[in-house]
């Protein structure tokens, strides 16, 4: 079985969900240990809607090429079976 090949919106669905993921259990930590006054699903939110922008940031920064920074034209287009 290859978790690659399933995708939404051309990105990655193993890749968005880990994401995701990694970025409410990080702003969570962070409201837990130093925001708490404010609303704990305003971090979530954030976390959320910051996603892919970060993705597309730090994929850009190192080099990796994407087939969502290549329609940006932030890359060139990725190799293989992307």
């Amino acid at each position: 079985m290859d978790i690659n090949k399933y995708r939404i919106f051309g990105l990655r669905l193993f890749d968005l969900v880990l994401a995701l993921v990694a970025m409410v259990i990080v702003f969570l930590l962070a409201w837990y240990y130093h925001f708490r006054k404010l609303d704990w699903w305003k971090f979530v939110l954030t976390a959320v809607l910051l996603t892919i922008p970060l993705g597309i940031v730090f994929h850009t920064l190192f080099g990796v090429n994407t087939q969502l920074s290549y329609d940006l034209g932030l890359s060139y287009k990725p190799k293989g079976n992307l």
